[in-house]
């Protein structure tokens, strides 16, 4: 049982849990806004999310300590009332049908959101069906948006669909040319690398990307729906534990104001985020499976690399180059089986689609970043070292100040990408949406102190085969 202890490398457990509730707060506000695009508003709630992660790992204030546990509910409440406020006020989807039906939706977001705030203040075992309430309601509302919304605008969403009806067919989906909906009229590809309506380059994301959206695609037409199923098997194993604290992150989570929109836009981090939650799983409940867990995660995106350095907040016993090294390695192992036979089919078209494609990509002036803020008033783009300085700060931050366990690893590395995502050329609302998510799950398996009885078994001491750093 992974416990955050009462100090850890001289911060407190309350402040740490309120920063990451906090930061996911504030991230999901931020993509609220014009869509995860740039505004001084979104900004805004960008650099209070920088804030309050610094903050979770720096401060000790004695007063949260004492009153963390008991504040827990009322806080969580007040941010899922403007959670679902905000649900009911803004259409969850840019594409949606004119006949779609908004008052189902409508009924699905009240009920989801009632379930959610009861489920905070219920006892134990009360909490167990709330939390199946909003699952059923959070799946039922991505198929809605999946049938309200059937075919989305968006180069994401046909890359998928082209890219999977190619790997149906038995072609390499790397090396065929995708279409370019917008036909050269947005300035999002790299200059040159379209023609006559083509896009020249394949799949832009991994090859598990590719595996885990083709049973929604050959079952259902589309791979929303292996995204949808990815989101809810995420929210389930945020419930898990059944606790306050965990069904106060689970119930954040479904109601995330643009998780829908996410969804709409078939951005591949549903698919991220479930693994992620996979390793934060095995790592509490199944540790013979972690290398998978780890291995799945590490194949899932392209930026997954910077998630290696968390990896000592994974290691159960004394912390050696040779238990990080049982680790990674049959992890690595399990990411090759899944990248390099789609690599020795045509090497030449997967770097071009999965690498240089992304490296050769425009910086983005309408990106939610401080570069491109910075460009709005200079007119020059800084260099994109600045990110990976972000990331190599805020890595060794979480390593120093987090104790070892599956909540340390989750929202230690959000906390390694928010920085590192702030810091980008390109910075939009599904990298944001990870960070958000993979802090709640990090609150859904922290543990503190609580003077709740049903709770009670959440306070036991660690075992003590499971050091903390």
């Amino acid at each position: 049982m992974t416990r955050i202890p009462r100090t850890t490398g001289g911060h407190d457990e309350g402040t740490l849990l309120y920063g990451w509730l906090l930061t996911a707060f504030a991230v999901n506000q931020a993509i609220q806004h014009r869509l995860g695009m740039m505004s001084v508003v979104a900004l805004a709630w960008m650099l209070a999310a920088g804030a309050f992660a610094l903050w979770g790992l720096l401060a000790r204030p004695a007063w949260l300590e004492r009153r963390a546990a008991t504040a827990l509910p009322w806080v969580a409440v007040g941010m899922l009332a403007v959670q679902v406020w905000q649900l009911l006020s803004v259409p969850p989807g840019v594409y949606l049908a004119p006949d779609a039906a908004v008052g189902q939706y409508h009924a699905l977001v009240i009920c989801v959101g009632l379930a959610a705030a009861v489920g905070l203040f219920a006892g134990g075992r009360g909490r167990p069906w709330l939390a199946a309430v909003v699952l059923a309601g959070t799946g039922l509302l991505g198929a809605w948006l999946i049938r309200s919304s059937p075919e989305p605008l968006i180069d994401t969403h046909v890359w998928q669909q082209v890219s999977l009806q190619a790997l149906a067919a038995g072609r390499n989906p790397y090396a065929i040319e995708l279409p370019d909906i917008y036909q050269g009229r947005a300035p999002y590809y790299p200059e040159g690398w379209t023609a006559g309506g083509r896009c020249l380059w394949g799949y832009v994301y991994m090859p598990l990307c590719l595996l885990l959206g083709l049973p929604g695609y050959l079952l259902g037409g589309d791979v929303r729906w292996s995204l949808l199923a990815a989101g809810v098997l995420t929210l389930l194993v945020a419930f898990w534990k059944g606790n306050r604290l965990a069904m106060a992150a689970g119930a954040l989570m479904a109601t995330s104001p643009r998780l829908l929109f996410v969804l709409e836009q078939s951005w591949t981090e549903l698919f991220v985020v479930w693994a992620m939650a996979l390793v934060v799983f095995c790592a509490e409940r199944a540790r013979r499976l972690l290398p998978v867990a780890l291995g799945l995660l590490l194949a899932s995106k392209q930026y997954s690399i910077v998630f290696l350095p968390l990896v000592p907040l994974l290691i159960d016993g004394p912390l050696t180059w040779r238990a990080v090294a049982r680790l990674i390695v049959p992890a690595g192992a399990v990411a090759a089986l899944l990248t390099v036979p789609f690599l020795l089919v045509d090497p030449s078209a997967f770097i071009r689609s999965t690498i240089q494609f992304h490296l050769a990509s425009p910086f983005r002036p309408d990106a939610l970043s401080l570069p491109a803020a910075w460009y709005a008033f200079t007119r020059s783009v800084p260099s994109g070292i600045w990110a990976w300085v972000g990331w190599v700060v805020a890595a060794g931050l979480a390593v120093w100040r987090l104790p070892r366990g599956a909540a340390s690893f989750a929202g230690g590395a959000a906390a390694a990408m928010l920085p590192f995502v702030m810091l980008a050329k390109q910075a939009f609302a599904n990298y944001y949406f990870f960070i958000a998510w993979s802090l709640l799950l990090a609150c859904a398996y922290a543990e503190f102190d609580t003077p709740h009885g049903d709770d009670a078994r959440d306070t036991a001491p660690p075992p003590t085969t499971g050091a903390a750093a």
